[in-house]
């Protein structure tokens, strides 16, 4: 995909002297907001700064069933947020490097006013230390 032209501001100078008072006032408006957008759709959406939603790594441990052994919460950045639900973005074994999870990892979790806990995970082995990144999607 090709980039995005360079953005262009409305300039005054660039139209008749009659019309120039009217075209200040329209650019302080208009140049911002095409600015704002120029940038969003220049790579300038994140996950942290632009969609309800909140990443966290949580140190989580299991048993043989896949539920916490550990208290495996976070807390939400946007406090009441209402979670749709919870994708695993990243996994790694802290204590053995060499071993992986065993299967795709899927949470199972209970929301609270201003965190959430994750109850149990597929897919980690029994016995290791793990970091899950997971992004909580809100409503």
């Amino acid at each position: 995909m090709s980039t995005l032209p360079t953005f262009k501001s409305l300039q005054s100078s660039d139209f008749d002297t009659q019309y120039q008072g009217l075209i200040n006032q329209l650019a302080l408006i208009f140049n911002n907001d095409i600015q704002s957008l120029f940038t969003a759709l220049n790579n300038g959406v994140s996950l942290a700064n632009n969609i309800l939603c909140t990443v966290a790594t949580v140190p989580i441990t299991v048993d043989s069933s896949g539920n916490t052994t550990n208290s495996a919460n976070f807390a939400l950045t946007t406090p009441s947020m209402k979670i749709t639900g919870l994708t695993v973005v990243r996994v790694i074994n802290t204590t053995n490097s060499s071993i992986y999870p065993t299967a795709a990892p899927f949470c199972s979790f209970t929301p609270a006013s201003n965190q959430c806990t994750i109850n149990n995970i597929t897919g980690l082995q029994t016995g290791y230390q793990w970091s899950v990144t997971v992004i909580a999607w809100g409503t």
